[in-house]
């Protein structure tokens, strides 16, 4: 497990910069606590709109529109609901060009990352099982053609590979988490090399991606829109839509060739090219190369 942060502040230790409650700056006024909650409620409540909105789409809608069509419509529904909950994007890096096959490998740290990476680029993602049960999140996620690594089973393993390697071969873009697990961002978990295995039989560039979420204002604080330990869904969503305003941030790195790669030495170069870029100055990735939605 590689540490990337220095331990977040406690409550009882003010972190630095922070102002003492008898020195609150007058540009910095709180909200009522009535209008703080209002206002999280409107996020939830349109928050639940836009994902089923999405089910519906998904079902109905875009799989019968021209392939540019439906991406400009995924990445649009991605940003609204990144937008409902106040988070802007923004992109570093050049991701692939759409149509080539990709095997996208970043870091998991939200169930925003998803909507995040769908902003940027269409793909497939490779989900744990659980995850087709969550409500309407899992129904999305199935309707989006969306993989799901089975636990233990051995032939359903072999039928994923199978699967991963029609989808690299037909020129889709793949979406995987290696880590196997969400993080509160402040370190990146050793990655599984398994599923990079579709990557290496297909001759299919691997992409890292780092993702790391901002306060509002671009700098670093405690990562409110994580999404582990043992928090359920329904409490990150609740947690998420009380925030003001934050930055989702997708790296795209240099794109890694995997012929004459073993599988683990593809992951470890994956997991360093990650670990390296989440290490950088926040202050440096306050000014993003791609675009701001």
């Amino acid at each position: 497990m590689t540490t990337l942060f220095p331990p977040t502040p406690s409550r009882h230790s003010p972190s630095v910069g922070a102002l003492p409650n008898h020195a609150r700056s007058d540009d910095a006024p709180r909200r009522p606590p009535w209008r703080v909650g209002a206002a999280s409620w409107m996020r939830t409540w349109r928050l639940g709109a836009h994902l089923l909105r999405g089910v519906s789409a998904t079902q109905w809608g875009w799989a019968r529109l021209p392939d540019p069509q439906r991406h400009q419509r995924i990445q649009a529904w991605a940003h609204n609901v990144l937008n409902t909950v106040g988070l802007r994007v923004a992109v570093r890096g050049t991701p692939p060009a759409h149509g080539t096959g990709a095997c996208i490998v970043a870091n998991h740290i939200s169930w925003l990352d998803i909507p995040a990476l769908l902003s940027v680029l269409p793909c497939h993602f490779v989900a744990k099982d659980e995850v087709a049960r969550w409500p309407l999140v899992g129904g999305l996620a199935q309707r989006a053609g969306t993989l799901f690594v089975p636990r233990g089973q051995a032939l359903a393993l072999r039928q994923l590979h199978t699967a991963l390697c029609d989808r690299l071969r037909s020129g889709a873009s793949v979406a995987i988490f290696p880590e196997g697990t969400t993080t509160d961002g402040r370190h990146v978990r050793p990655f599984f090399p398994a599923l990079l295995q579709p990557a290496i039989d297909t001759a299919t560039l691997v992409w890292p991606v780092a993702l790391r979420y901002r306060r509002g204002d671009g700098l670093p604080g405690p990562n409110v829109w994580a999404y582990c330990g043992e928090m359920t869904l329904w409490q990150s969503i609740r947690r998420v839509c009380r925030q003001p305003s934050g930055v989702v941030e997708v790296h795209w790195l240099p794109p890694i060739n995997p012929a004459h790669l073993s599988r683990q030495t593809l992951a470890r170069r994956a997991h360093a090219a990650i670990v390296s870029a989440l290490t950088e100055s926040p202050a440096a990735s306050c000014a993003p190369t791609g675009f701001c939605g």
